[in-house]
Formats: C-alpha cells, sequence, structure tokens
C-alpha cells in the first residue's frame, strides 16, 4: 500500500477531526488561540479548508488549545516510534483499521528493510526484533 502526498490527510483536515473530537466550535477555538470574536470562527474555517497555511506559530497556540502536540499538523517522515505511532493513528483515521494492518503486513511479509539493500537478514531480524 503507498500514499502520494497527494492522497495524505491535509493539516486543516487533521485540524478539523482535532477540533471536533475536543468539542470546540470554530469560534470557541479562534477564540481560545486569540484571534477577535467577529472573525475567530472564519480564521479556524480558513484553516480547516487549507485557505490558510499553518504557520509554527499559529500551530502551537492550536496543538496547546487543543491538548495535543503541534507534530500533528506535520506531515514529515516519522523519527521515532512516538512519530510512528501518531502517523499509524492519522492512516487509521483516514483510511481505516485495515490499511494500517494492511501496511505492517506489507512491510514484515516483505522484508522491507532488506529490499532496501541496507540491511542483510540477521540485521533485518535484529531491527524487527532486538
Amino acid at each position: 500500500m503507498r500514499m502520494s502526498k497527494e492522497e495524505s490527510m491535509t493539516p486543516g483536515e487533521r485540524l478539523k477531526i482535532m477540533r471536533m473530537e475536543r468539542a470546540f466550535t470554530l469560534k470557541a477555538l479562534g477564540k481560545t488561540v486569540g484571534y477577535p470574536e467577529e472573525s475567530a470562527d472564519i480564521r479556524i474555517a480558513q484553516y480547516e479548508a487549507n485557505k490558510r497555511g499553518l504557520t509554527k506559530n499559529v500551530a502551537a497556540k492550536l496543538a496547546t488549545a487543543l491538548n495535543v502536540s503541534p507534530k500533528n499538523f506535520s506531515s514529515h517522515i516519522c523519527e521515532t516510534p512516538e512519530e510512528l505511532y501518531r502517523s499509524m493513528v492519522w492512516i487509521e483515521q483516514e483510511y481505516g483499521e485495515e490499511a494500517v494492518i494492511s501496511c505492517y503486513d506489507d512491510w514484515y511479509d516483505n522484508g522491507t528493510f532488506q529490499d532496501t539493500g541496507i540491511y542483510d537478514e540477521n540485521e533485518v531480524f535484529e531491527r524487527k526484533f532486538g
């Protein structure tokens, strides 16, 4: 299973899911991060619709208000087990549990580490189970 950047969930889509899971209205979240009442809902709606990009500063404020990591708004490659877990959560959210299972099965069955040519069979075993 492969996902291209075009198929990935956008930061705005992620924001909307997190906002709704935290039971914030557009206006309430906008006011919480410091926007004036008359434009708070519009500003958050623009982020969710990807009409405005999330700067690091705005992402940090939104993350604080939603009590999540700002990394939830990022789409970089995972560098730690925590980041891998977070990515798996988003893959499950967007594509369903079966997608996570399928991804893992593909990786496990096809010896992904070994296929890169970087690791031999013993190193693959150690990386998977060591």
